[in-house]
């Protein structure tokens, strides 16, 4: 937003956008995944994608990629933030079992969406990777 770009973030939970809408920020309280269903195609050069994420079931994500990938512009770029499921303790493996993907299946579902995908080391204790897409 600094350097002039138009920026806007959607989360689920109207008081976590709260902080950011008093600092002037264009955050909106919403589902981000009917956002992008409502977004027009080709319109967006980036989309970052955390927290919700980490809930998703395989379909749900496959169908969040397809919504991405379709609104995102030439040469756009689509970045996964979410922790490996890999890495949870017994009882949240347990409790969160079939939800959330390892940044290696988000790498080859982005591939298998026709974008070039990698994984990039964080330096974070949570989040150890990131998972980047671009499109050509």
């Amino acid at each position: 937003a600094a350097a002039g770009t138009s920026v806007h973030g959607i989360d689920r939970d109207p008081v976590a956008v709260l902080p950011g809408v008093q600092a002037g920020l264009d955050l909106r309280a919403g589902d981000p995944v009917e956002h992008l269903r409502d977004t027009a195609a080709g319109s967006l050069d980036l989309i970052v994608v955390a927290r919700f994420v980490e809930e998703l079931a395989p379909n749900a994500a496959h169908r969040l990629i397809r919504l991405a990938t379709d609104a995102l512009a030439d040469g756009g770029t689509i970045v996964v933030v979410a922790a490996d499921p890999g890495g949870r303790d017994v009882v949240e493996a347990e409790l969160r079992a079939g939800r959330g993907l390892s940044p290696a299946t988000w790498e080859h579902l982005f591939a298998r969406a026709g974008l070039d995908a990698t994984t990039v080391a964080t330096t974070d204790d949570r989040i150890e990777s990131i998972v980047v897409g671009r499109a050509p």
